[in-house]
C-alpha cells in the first residue's frame, strides 16, 4: 500500500510538489522515516488513488531521502 497520497484538484502542469509527512497516510508511519521512498505520478479520471483503467501515470521512481533533490515525473502512460 502507498505510504503517503496527494491529491491536486484542477493541476495545472508542470506542477511541482514537495513531499512531506503530512502527505503519509497512516500518521505513526511519517515520510521522513523511511530512508527511500517509491514516487509516481497519476492522473485519476475517477478520483480514485488506486490505478484505474484509462488513468494517465509515470514510472515509478526510487529516491533516496538523504540524498533528494528534485525529480522528474513524466506522466506518459495510460493504464490499461
Amino acid at each position: 500500500p502507498p505510504l503517503g497520497v496527494r491529491r491536486v484538484t484542477s493541476p495545472s502542469f508542470p506542477l511541482e510538489v514537495t513531499i512531506t509527512d503530512q502527505d503519509s497516510k497512516l500518521a505513526e508511519r511519517k515520510i521522513s522515516s523511511e530512508q527511500q521512498i517509491q514516487l509516481q505520478a497519476r492522473v485519476s479520471l475517477s478520483g480514485s488513488p488506486t490505478a484505474q483503467s484509462g488513468d494517465w501515470q509515470s514510472d515509478a521512481k526510487t529516491v533516496e531521502l538523504a540524498s533528494a533533490s528534485l525529480v522528474v515525473l513524466e506522466i506518459d502512460q495510460q493504464v490499461e
